[in-house]
């Protein structure tokens, strides 16, 4: 199944295949842009004061320019989306292992949001997730 994403901000889109778990979007950040013009090292750029700050969001501007993303979908593979407060809570090895060992995408979801909020997530946390059968 071919899928095409529209992607603006900084919330993200991972894609699990195969059981690893791969970011398929960049964070539309300044500080993702300072990481990735080798201004600061992604180590840096996680306490940066300015790491929420976005360069593009919808509702911003009138002249949005979305991130196109395609990526191939087999049976047995996951899409994750979800907003920051899950990111910037559980690590992508937790994320990775929810997915792996599921097998319903609600039940995922929820699990990862319930993992979130138990461990004292500071924004809000929102997650869909699509499972290719």
């Amino acid at each position: 199944m071919d899928v095409i994403i529209g992607h603006v901000g900084d919330s993200r889109v991972y894609h699990l295949h195969r059981g690893r778990l791969k970011l398929i979007t960049r964070d539309q950040t300044v500080v993702n842009r300072l990481v990735e013009l080798g201004h600061i090292t992604p180590l840096e750029a996680e306490h940066h004061p300015r790491r929420s700050e976005l360069s593009q969001a919808i509702g911003g501007r009138n002249d949005v320019l979305p991130e196109i993303v395609k990526t191939i979908l087999v049976p047995g593979d996951w899409l994750l989306v979800c907003s920051d407060g899950l990111t910037n809570q559980l690590p992508e090895e937790a994320l990775e292992a929810v997915l792996r060992e599921s097998h319903c995408a609600e039940k995922a979801a929820r699990r990862l949001v319930n993992l979130a909020v138990l461990d004292g997530a500071m924004d809000n946390v929102t997650v869909a997730i699509v499972r290719a059968t």
